[in-house]
């Protein structure tokens, strides 16, 4: 509560994003969420071509509302990043993320491609061994679909395995995702 006091003497001038994904984070962890939104929404206008400030909304939105209306507005913070064409290899991933617990693996596919080109920066401020792990489960799941179908394709299986053995050659996966992979 103190370092927030003093950072809020702080003329927003100064501020970076790390500012506001700060506040963001402690108001999160008070329960203050509309504090939270308000400091999200605060710090896209101040840096409307920085990724933070739309992946910290996508995730106070998801928790203001339950179920999938909150998921669904997550999705389209998420998605207005993408489609504002910032660099936003989180906000990609995080999308990625989501479709594939939906079962919507062509869109989390082209999600987690879009967050391996994103990741194309100096601090991409995500493990990229998990990117390419998340990517390698959605071929996998999109490979096992099609066994279900009996259209079998080799190519989301290799696709697969290519991915998870660029996430091991990195090697910072968890030792639990690790072993999975």
């Amino acid at each position: 509560k103190d370092a927030l006091k003093k950072l809020l003497q702080i003329d927003r001038h100064l501020w970076t994003w790390r500012c506001y994904s700060f506040c963001c984070d402690h108001y999160i962890s008070c329960g203050e969420l509309a504090q939270a939104l308000k400091m999200c929404d605060d710090c896209i206008s101040a840096f409307p071509t920085n990724q933070h400030g739309y992946h910290d909304k996508s995730k106070v939105v998801k928790m203001l509302t339950p179920g999938m209306e909150g998921i669904n507005a997550s999705i389209n913070v998420l998605q207005t990043a993408i489609d504002a064409n910032i660099n936003c290899p989180l906000c990609s991933n995080t999308l990625g993320e989501i479709y594939l617990e939906l079962g919507k693996f062509e869109d989390a596919l082209k999600a987690f491609n879009r967050t391996v080109l994103d990741l194309a920066i100096a601090q991409p401020g995500i493990n990229e061994s998990y990117v390419f792990y998340n990517r390698g489960s959605c071929y996998d799941r999109m490979f096992i679909r099609s066994l279900n179908t009996n259209a079998l394709n080799i190519e989301l299986l290799v696709n697969a395995h290519n991915d998870y053995v660029t996430a091991l050659q990195l090697g910072e996966l968890s030792v639990i995702t690790y072993s999975q992979t």
